[in-house]
C-alpha cells in the first residue's frame, strides 16, 4: 500500500498533467470490500481476527491478500502515446512483479517507466528535490532485468514535457 509521500506525488502528477495537455489515469486499488475489512475492523467484528488466525497456520501475512498486483500506478496519456508509470517516493523499493511488468512491457514497446520523486531534508527543511525516470529491460544475452537509462528533472512539469516529446 502506498505511503503518504507516494500518494501525494500521485496527486501532484494527476493535477499537473492536464496543464500540459495530458492526462494521468490512475489504476484502481484492490477490491473495495477487502480494503474495507482490512482498514476498518469495526465494520466486520471478529472476521479480521479469524482470517488472520487461518492464514497464520499457513504462514501467510494477511496483508498479502489485500495487495493488488497492478501492472503500474497509472497511465500517462499524451498526444504522442500512452506510458505505464509506476510512481515511487525517495528510495521506495520496486516489487518483483513491478520489475517483471516493466521488463515484459519494455521489451515489446518501451512504454513502462518508474518515476521516482526524491527529496532531501535537513532539520525539516527541504534542501533538494529531483524527479528521476527509470526504464528497465531484459538483457538480450543474460536474460536478467537491468536498468536501461534514465532522465532527471527538477519538477513534474519537466517530466511531463519529456514524455510529450518522446
Amino acid at each position: 500500500m502506498a505511503r503518504r509521500g507516494e500518494r501525494e506525488f500521485e496527486k501532484l502528477f494527476m493535477k499537473a498533467a492536464p496543464y500540459r495537455g495530458c492526462s494521468f489515469e490512475k489504476i484502481a486499488d484492490a477490491n473495495p470490500l477487502l480494503q474495507s475489512i482490512f482498514h476498518d475492523h469495526r465494520k466486520y467484528p471478529g472476521l479480521f481476527e479469524k482470517l488472520r488466525a487461518i492464514l497464520a497456520v499457513y504462514k501467510i501475512r494477511v496483508e498479502l491478500l489485500f495487495e493488488n498486483r497492478r501492472v503500474c500506478d497509472g497511465i500517462l496519456v499524451t498526444p504522442n502515446g500512452n506510458y505505464f508509470l509506476e510512481l515511487k517516493y525517495n528510495n521506495g523499493a520496486i516489487k518483483p512483479h513491478q520489475k517483471e511488468s516493466a521488463v515484459r512491457i519494455n521489451n515489446i514497446n518501451g512504454t513502462y517507466y518508474i518515476v521516482r520523486k526524491k527529496e532531501k531534508f535537513e532539520d525539516t527543511i527541504l534542501v533538494k528535490q529531483s524527479i528521476e525516470v527509470e526504464e528497465w529491460r531484459r538483457h538480450p544475452k543474460k536474460g536478467v532485468p537491468y536498468y536501461a537509462h534514465g532522465y532527471v528533472a527538477d519538477t513534474i512539469d519537466e517530466v511531463i514535457k519529456w514524455f510529450k516529446r518522446k
